[in-house]
């Protein structure tokens, strides 16, 4: 059996790396600081070095890789070391003599065997032999077998020659007998004595064990004999509780019948009360139809009373109120009456002074036809004036506006007075309309608006009135100032 590769990850200052081993005699060879003794150190680890002197740290973490500038660290290392030929073929690279190696029965077909170990940063460790997880001892036993293992002559780093030539007789004699295979069957010894002397122990127990039992064996035997009597004991209670359960059981049947007995004649005696009951019944409840007819009648009679009283209530209120009504439409006939005689005096007074104003249109009109041969004469006086005198031009252009002026007011009366007459016929009209409206109660309202038009319409015929006569009083103040503001348009 030889190595045949050694796979590490995360170990040391080893992120990933792949080492094989050719046939013959492989050499590292390289500067200080690339990690030669690391490779060394990973081939004890992975056999099973729990020193970590050994390894050349102070903690076992220490051996993960902690990173570096362009790599972060790591939470776990891993390291693989895969030992081939070990079937025992002869392979000629100088590492063994081609015996086979005795393996143990799961690994006895396996022509390679992966020894693989890891380690966590919590400190927690695992083994495992061909990816399968296994012990420590494990391990150690298979490479026992081999001849290989962290200690002896496995693994001989710079200085241990020296400590070997050094060392005192009982270490020389350690390591030989591990080179020569012995040690293998002293750690057999020693785990077979200590087997012994733990079933020794054993069997020491197991007699303390057995004196107490048999200590214990004559009261266990008391005890047994009075479970028998307790049980055949607990068998007769159970017995005499089944027979007086069973005497309890016909005596309660009989109970049972005579109550069924009983029970028959109260329910025939039921029936029977039962069948009085529905017959006082029927007739309580024909008293209680009565009765609630009797209260009907009695309740619709209260109402149609209460009702003819409310009727005779509201009649005497009723009466009262058309009293206030008629009186009310009494008072109101004879101020209408009034209004109507006084408009009927009013309209009277239109009449006359609307035939005045006839009157008078007829006189203005005679004035206005003299007041244009006056002016036909005075155009005519006035032209042979400028001819003679253009000192009179002016005088003649003011008696000019002062005629048309004149001519402009006379046909503005005449206008006004055509709207008088206008509306002095819808007076007409709207008191013909009051008369018959009088008589009905319901259209009270009505004349009194109509009165209330009329009203207006007489106080706006007493304002045309006054602005005619101011219109008397312009057109008397112009003539005025006509006559004396031009004594030459004078007639001789």
């Amino acid at each position: 059996m030889y190595l045949m590769r050694l796979e590490m990850r995360g170990f040391k200052s080893f992120v990933e790396a792949q080492v094989s081993f050719q046939p013959g005699i492989t050499a590292v060879v390289g500067p200080n600081g690339v990690g030669k003794s690391n490779i060394l150190d990973a081939v004890l680890w992975v056999l099973g070095e729990q020193s970590t002197k050994a390894l050349r740290s102070e903690r076992m973490e220490d051996v993960i890789f902690n990173g570096t500038e362009t790599r972060q660290p790591l939470g776990m290392t891993e390291v693989s070391l895969i030992l081939g030929d070990v079937d025992g073929t002869s392979h000629g690279n100088g590492n063994g003599d081609g015996e086979a190696a005795p393996l143990p029965f799961a690994l006895g077909e396996c022509q390679e065997v992966m020894v693989t170990r890891r380690l966590f940063r919590d400190g927690v460790s695992e083994y495992l032999i061909n990816k399968a997880p296994c012990r420590l001892k494990d391990i150690r036993s298979l490479l026992l077998d081999t001849r290989a293992g962290s200690k002896g002559h496995t693994a001989i780093e710079q200085g241990r020659i020296d400590r070997v030539l050094k060392a005192s007789p009982v270490e020389r004699r350690e390591l030989i007998e591990e080179t020569a295979g012995i040690i293998r069957y002293k750690k057999q010894k020693a785990e077979a004595l200590r087997k012994l002397e733990a079933t020794s122990q054993n069997l020491v127990r197991v007699r303390d064990i057995i004196n107490e039992v048999r200590r214990q064996l004559a009261a266990l035997e008391r005890q047994a004999r009075a479970a028998e009597q307790f049980q055949a004991l607990r068998q007769e209670v159970r017995r005499l509780e089944l027979t007086v359960l069973l005497h309890d059981y016909r005596a309660v049947l009989h109970e049972r019948e005579e109550a069924d007995r009983v029970l028959g004649e109260l329910a025939l005696r039921e029936s029977a009360e039962a069948a009085a009951v529905a017959r006082l019944a029927n007739e309580v409840e024909t008293h209680q139809l009565g009765v609630t007819e009797g209260e009907a009648t009695l309740t619709g009679l209260r109402e149609q009373v209460a009702q003819a009283e409310a009727k005779l209530a509201q009649a005497a209120a009723t009466l009262e109120l058309l009293a206030q009504r008629a009186s009310l439409l009494d008072e109101q006939q004879a101020r209408v009456q009034a209004d109507i005689e006084r408009l009927k005096q009013e309209q009277q007074e239109s009449t006359d002074h609307l035939a005045r104003l006839s009157a008078r249109l007829a006189q203005l009109t005679k004035e206005l036809a003299l007041r244009s041969g006056v002016a036909a004469e005075s155009e005519a006086v006035l032209a042979e004036a400028v001819r003679g005198h253009h000192g009179n031009q002016a005088a003649l252009d003011a008696a000019r506006k002062a005629v048309m002026d004149q001519a402009i007011a006379a046909t503005d009366s005449n206008n006004r007075l055509a709207s008088d007459r206008a509306r002095a016929a819808e007076l007409r009209r709207r008191i013909e309309r009051v008369e018959p409206e009088r008589v009905s109660r319901r259209k009270s309202c009505a004349s009194e608006a109509s009165l209330t038009r009329l009203s207006n319409g007489w106080f706006v015929c007493r304002k045309k009135k006054r602005w005619r006569s101011a219109v008397r009083r312009s057109c008397r103040r112009w003539r005025a100032m006509w006559w004396e503001g031009t004594p030459a348009l004078q007639p001789a």
